[in-house]
């Protein structure tokens, strides 16, 4: 019983520091309804199905504490560089897309992750530390630049071949 309250009263916290996080405009997204599309449309075809683990669902707002996201996912690494490209939309009712960006040259262990709004909002983006399993919550002015280039690189790259 006292288990049920914790979990409880830390789903209140959570759904309340959620409704307190301003949404970056959308104006000007480079997530187009025609590019979210061809996105859906490839996560159908070659997607897998995949769990977000809790650690960064909880951070990205997407679950309840201790729980995961259960998701489809597409996952596109260039052989070239070996950064890894990653998007991610809920198997269940939510609408929300999460975006993914790890650049072995930069630091191997650090991998971003951006929650999205259809409409190209950035809700909140995290760095998450592979190696030592840390959160860093992303500064917005550099998470918009980050997300905007990745969308981009699924518009230009991916979705052309």
């Amino acid at each position: 019983m006292m288990a049920n309250r914790l979990t409880s009263l830390a789903v209140l916290v959570m759904l309340a520091f959620a409704t307190t996080i301003t949404c970056v405009s959308a104006q000007n997204s480079a997530l187009t309804p025609e590019l979210l599309s061809k996105i859906l449309g490839l996560i159908a075809r070659e997607g897998i199905e995949r769990d977000i683990p809790p650690l960064i669902a909880n951070a990205l707002g997407l679950s309840a504490t201790g729980q995961s996201w259960p998701s489809r996912q597409e996952v596109y690494k260039e052989t070239q560089s070996g950064i890894l490209h990653f998007m991610a939309v809920s198997r269940g009712n939510d609408q929300d897309i999460v975006v993914s960006l790890r650049k072995p040259d930069n630091n191997p262990d650090n991998m971003y992750v951006f929650r999205v709004r259809r409409d190209g909002t950035l809700v909140t983006a995290v760095i998450f530390d592979i190696q030592t399993r840390q959160l860093t919550v992303l500064n917005r002015a550099e998470a918009q630049k980050k997300l905007e280039a990745e969308i981009l690189f699924w518009n230009g790259q991916k979705l052309l071949e």
